[in-house]
C-alpha cells in the first residue's frame, strides 16, 4: 500500500507501463516505408508484434494456435538501390512461393478511373515535377541505372549529400596557420583540384569550373568526396591562375588537374601559373 509520498512515484510507474503496453502492435501499417531507417525498422519497431490476444485462446483446447502478427507497407516507388526495393522484391518471391505475402500496385490511372483525380489535374501536377519524380509517384515506376552500368546512381546520390561542407578562405577571417573552413586530413587522403577552364565570356561561351574533391581510401580503393565548387565567366588568365593558386593553398590539395586542350583557354592560365603571384589581401606570394 502506497503512502502520499509514494503517490506521484505511482503514477509515473503507470504511466510508463500504459506507454509501454500502448507500443506493442498486432497489426502494424508502416506509411511510406522507404523513408523508415531500416535499422530502426528492424531493431526497434518490428520488435513490438506479439500475437493478438484473443479470448479463446485462453481455452486449453486452443491454446496451441494464435495468429500471426501482421504488416502493411504502404509507399510509392523510389530509387532501386534503397533498401525498399529489395525488401518488395522479397516480398514478391514469398508471394509467388506461395508464402503468407501479398503485393498490389496501383499508378495514377487508378485515381482517374475512380474519379478521385481528372485527368487535366494530373497533367498539371506531373508538368510541375522531374521526370524521375513522376516516374516514381505517379507511375510507380522505381527508379536506377541498368544491371551492367559502370557507375551506379548511388555513387552520385552519395555524393550529393555532404555532411560537412569545405570552402576556401575568407580575406576578412585569414588564418596564416590553418583554414578553419577545412576538414581534417585523414591518413592516405588525395586532395585534387579539378579545372574546366574557359577565358571568352558571353552566354554561348563555357563557364570556368574549379572542383574540390577528396579521395578517402577504402579497403576496395577510394570513396569520392566532392566538397566544393565554383563557376565564373569572361576572366582573364591572370585572374584565373590566381584563384587556382589561391585555392590550391586553402585546401591543401595534393594533385591540380587542368584542361590545356588547344581552343579550351587553359594553356594561358597554366603558363600563368609559373609566375610568382603577389597577394595583397593577404600579404603572400
Amino acid at each position: 500500500m502506497l503512502n502520499f509520498r509514494e503517490k506521484n512515484l505511482k503514477s509515473i510507474w503507470i504511466k510508463s507501463h500504459i506507454v509501454n503496453k500502448l507500443k506493442r502492435s498486432t497489426f502494424t501499417i508502416y506509411e511510406e516505408f522507404r523513408l523508415i531507417d531500416k535499422s530502426v525498422l528492424d531493431s526497434v519497431i518490428r520488435p513490438f508484434a506479439y500475437i493478438r490476444p484473443t479470448p479463446y485462446l485462453k481455452n486449453p483446447e486452443w491454446q496451441d494456435y494464435g495468429e500471426e502478427p501482421k504488416e502493411v507497407f504502404i509507399s510509392s516507388a523510389y530509387y532501386k538501390h534503397e533498401w525498399w526495393f529489395n525488401e518488395t522484391k522479397k516480398n514478391i518471391r514469398d508471394m509467388l512461393n506461395g508464402h503468407n505475402s501479398g503485393f498490389i500496385a496501383f499508378d495514377c490511372r487508378i485515381a482517374v478511373k475512380h474519379r478521385i483525380k481528372t485527368e487535366k489535374q494530373l497533367r498539371r501536377e506531373i508538368s510541375k515535377m522531374g521526370a524521375i519524380d513522376a516516374l516514381q509517384e505517379y507511375y510507380n515506376i522505381p527508379y536506377g541505372e541498368s544491371a551492367d552500368s559502370y557507375f551506379k546512381l548511388k555513387q552520385f546520390l552519395r555524393l550529393r549529400t555532404v555532411d560537412q561542407a569545405t570552402y576556401p578562405q575568407r580575406n576578412e577571417t585569414y588564418n596564416k596557420k590553418i583554414n578553419p573552413y577545412d576538414m581534417k586530413r585523414v591518413d592516405g587522403e588525395i586532395r585534387l583540384l579539378v579545372c574546366d577552364l574557359a577565358q571568352r565570356a558571353g552566354k554561348n561561351n563555357d563557364l570556368s569550373i574549379n572542383g574540390y574533391l577528396r579521395l578517402i581510401p577504402t579497403h576496395k580503393g577510394y570513396m569520392r568526396e566532392l566538397l566544393f565548387m565554383e563557376s565564373f565567366s569572361g576572366e582573364n588568365s591572370i585572374r584565373q591562375a590566381f584563384r587556382i593558386k589561391r585555392l590550391y593553398h586553402d585546401l591543401d590539395i595534393n594533385i591540380l588537374v587542368m584542361d590545356v586542350a588547344s581552343g579550351g583557354g587553359g594553356l594561358p592560365i597554366y603558363d600563368q601559373l609559373g609566375q610568382i603571384t603577389r597577394g595583397s589581401e593577404r600579404g603572400m606570394e
